[in-house]
C-alpha cells in the first residue's frame, strides 16, 4: 500500500521525550517518520536537545508571568507556522491555528469543577476561586481552549479517554462524530509482567519492605485532586481491621506532601 507523504507539525508547550504525555508524542513522531512522513515538533520548553529523526523548533517564550508565557507561546507558534506549509497541524499546547486538537491535559472547565470540589474547607475553596477568577491566565486558557474545540479550521479532536470526549461534548457542544478516542499507547516491553520477577525483590529490599507486607502504590500529581487523603483514611481502616496483616503505601509524584504527612500521623499510619 502506498502511503502519501505528509508534512506534520506537532505543537507542544513542553518537549520532554522522557516525560509522561510528552514521551507518548516522542514515540508517535518517530512512528510517523518510520511510515515515511516528515515531522516537525514546535515547543516552548525543550528538555532534550537531542534531535531524533524529526525536526525540533524552539518557540521563544517569556517565562514570567504565566499570562505572558501563554501569550508569547501563542504568538510565537502562530508566526512559526506561517513560515511553512503543513498538511496536518496537531495542537497539544496552547495554540489556535491547528486542524487537529489533542486536549492531552483534559478540558479546563471540567478540571476546575473537580479541583474546587476536592477542597473541603470552604474558606480555602473561596480563596482558590477568587485567585483563579481574578487571574488573566484563567481567561486566556478558556479562550484558547474554546478556539481549539470550535475553531473553523479544526477538523478533528483526539481525546485520550471517553471521559475527555464527554467533557468536550458537554462543555463545548462539539458533535460526537468530530471526536476520536485514542488512548495513549503502552510500551509492552518496558511494562511487561515479566519485569515483576526482575525488579520486585530488589526494590522491596531497597525500600525495606518484606515479602509478607501488602504494598499499595499511589502514583500521580496534585495529591488532593487525585484522592490521596481518602486513600490514607482507607489505610487506617485496613490497619485496624486486619491486625494480622501488614500494609505499606508508597506515594510517588509531585506536590505538597506536608499536609498529607500530618494526616498520616494523626491517623497513626
Amino acid at each position: 500500500m502506498t502511503v502519501t507523504k505528509l508534512r506534520i507539525a506537532f505543537i507542544l508547550d513542553r518537549y520532554n521525550p522522557q516525560g509522561r504525555g510528552e514521551g507518548y508524542f516522542s514515540w508517535l513522531t518517530r512512528e510517523l517518520v518510520r511510515l515515511g512522513h516528515e515531522v516537525h515538533v514546535f515547543a516552548g520548553l525543550i528538555e532534550d536537545e537531542t534531535e531524533g529523526p524529526f525536526h525540533i523548533h524552539r518557540i521563544p517564550v517569556v517565562k514570567h508571568p504565566k499570562s505572558m508565557m501563554i501569550t508569547s507561546f501563542l504568538i510565537g507558534s502562530d508566526l512559526a507556522l506561517r513560515r511553512e506549509r503543513f498538511d496536518v497541524i496537531h495542537g497539544v499546547g496552547r495554540c489556535v491555528n491547528i486542524n487537529v486538537f489533542n486536549p492531552h491535559g483534559g478540558v479546563e472547565k471540567a478540571y476546575l469543577k473537580q479541583e474546587f470540589r476536592s477542597i473541603d474547607k470552604a474558606s480555602y475553596r473561596t480563596y482558590k476561586k477568587l485567585r483563579r477568577y481574578l487571574s488573566l491566565q484563567h481567561y486566556l486558557k478558556l479562550w484558547i481552549q474554546k478556539k481549539q474545540c470550535l475553531g473553523p479550521g479544526v477538523r478533528r479532536i483526539i481525546a485520550i479517554s471517553n471521559m475527555v470526549k464527554k467533557d468536550v461534548m458537554d462543555h463545548y457542544r462539539v458533535p460526537e462524530a468530530k471526536i476520536a478516542v485514542v488512548p495513549n499507547c503502552v510500551d509492552l516491553e518496558r511494562f511487561h509482567p515479566k519485569n515483576r520477577e526482575v525488579y520486585r525483590a530488589r526494590k522491596r529490599r531497597e525500600l525495606g519492605i518484606d515479602e509478607h507486607t501488602i504494598t499499595l502504590l499511589f502514583a500521580g500529581n496534585n495529591y488532593r485532586l487525585k484522592g490521596l487523603e481518602p486513600l490514607l483514611r482507607a489505610m487506617a481502616l485496613l490497619q485496624k481491621r486486619s491486625l494480622q496483616r501488614k500494609f505499606r503505601l508508597l506515594v510517588v509524584g509531585r506536590g505538597r506532601i506536608g499536609r498529607f504527612a500530618r494526616i498520616a500521623r494523626r491517623l497513626g499510619i
